[in-house]
């Protein structure tokens, strides 16, 4: 199968769907529990501090070859300790597939309480598996358009609501960072997701220096309009209110115009099912790699029975969300981060090697 390619400007687009999609979904309203009216400062610190693993990991692993992240440490610790160190990453990416996913059935169920949970959940599949069955350039299309429609979703909802605002609300210059580095462990998660998915689409870009750039301004501005969407909810509904609504920004949105939130409802939902078709791609890509297929394409429709076979059960558990505030922190704390640390000096130390050689 001939490898597909894509651009700079193209991952940019990309890279910032990755983040931006879901995290305003149920994410807030955790960030807002933990802190609270410094909750708009949270992604500035996350994402900031995430940037530098990003640069750190995609620079080592470029300047190492342009192979995915399974081809590159079989190579360097052999099949069998390659794979072993791999196994936790891989299910990393196939559990946060499964929560994409359930995030924007929640956000479906929400809106259209009286509908199907199943027929959500297989929309969703479906169209996500036909997403990542077209390949990267199509997503890569498809995620300018969808960053488009939320950023003018985002603004309108910022601007309209500027006449409600009560910047008494938050408090800028008393910041109370213990509050905000225990709030900026969740969407670090989120912020992650751009360096763990480049480290499997690497194989696709064109120009390494380049993209590379391009996905740290996809951080950047993933940051800027998460930090409106916060600034606009704390003083527009204060704290207390925000961190109460299941999905704020949503609720925000029906606040100034009639009608605005069935718009906001159609651009949150693009977003989601292009972030869900991103990792059913990523996850494909990681699964073909693996057992050394051809093609992915061969598994698409067994991974959508067995993802949304998973979904549908994990959406049974009872207060499912509830444990997400404390499980993603866990998970970054000693899982996602220490995993990438380890693999930057893996990486240095080959790069290194090669260097000596020459």
């Amino acid at each position: 199968m001939k490898k597909e390619k894509i651009s700079p400007f193209q991952y940019f687009w990309l890279s910032t769907n990755m983040i931006i999609s879901t995290i305003i979904l149920l994410i807030p309203k955790i960030i807002i529990e933990d802190g609270r009216e410094y909750a708009w400062i949270v992604p500035i610190v996350s994402g900031s501090t995430i940037a530098v693993i990003h640069y750190l990991i995609l620079k080592v692993g470029c300047n190492f070859s342009n192979k995915n992240i399974i081809a590159d440490l079989k190579e360097i610790l052999g099949p069998f300790i390659g794979t072993i160190l791999l196994i936790p990453y891989i299910l990393l990416v196939l559990h946060t597939t499964s929560l994409m996913m359930l995030q924007g059935v929640e956000f479906v169920t929400f809106v259209m309480p009286s509908k199907s949970i199943i027929g959500f959940w297989l929309a969703i599949g479906l169209l996500a598996s036909y997403i990542s069955y077209k390949g990267i350039e199509t997503i890569a299309r498809m995620a300018q358009f969808a960053i488009i429609i939320m950023f003018t979703a985002i603004l309108t909802i910022v601007i309209l609501n500027l006449l409600s605002m009560n910047k008494e609300w938050l408090k800028p210059f008393s910041i109370n960072y213990k509050n905000v580095i225990t709030a900026s462990l969740t969407p670090a998660h989120w912020f992650l997701i751009i360096p763990n998915l480049s480290l499997i689409f690497k194989p696709y870009f064109t120009d390494n220096k380049r993209t590379i750039r391009a996905s740290l301004l996809g951080n950047l501005v993933a940051q800027i309009m998460i930090v409106l969407l916060f600034i606009s909810a704390l003083t527009t509904l204060g704290a207390d209110l925000t961190s109460a609504l299941k999905f704020p920004f949503y609720t925000l949105s029906a606040l100034p115009l009639a009608g605005l939130e069935i718009i906001i409802f159609i651009a949150w939902m693009t977003g989601v099912i292009l972030e869900v078709g991103i990792f059913y791609l990523a996850s494909l890509e990681l699964i073909s790699s693996l057992f050394k297929l051809k093609d992915y394409r061969i598994l698409v429709i067994p991974f959508f029975i067995i993802n949304t076979s998973m979904g549908i059960f994990q959406s049974e558990i009872p207060a499912v969300f509830k444990h997400i505030g404390y499980m993603v922190p866990i998970n970054v704390l000693l899982l996602e981060i220490p995993f990438l640390i380890i693999v930057i000096s893996i990486y240095l130390i080959e790069n290194k090697k090669d260097k000596f050689k020459e």
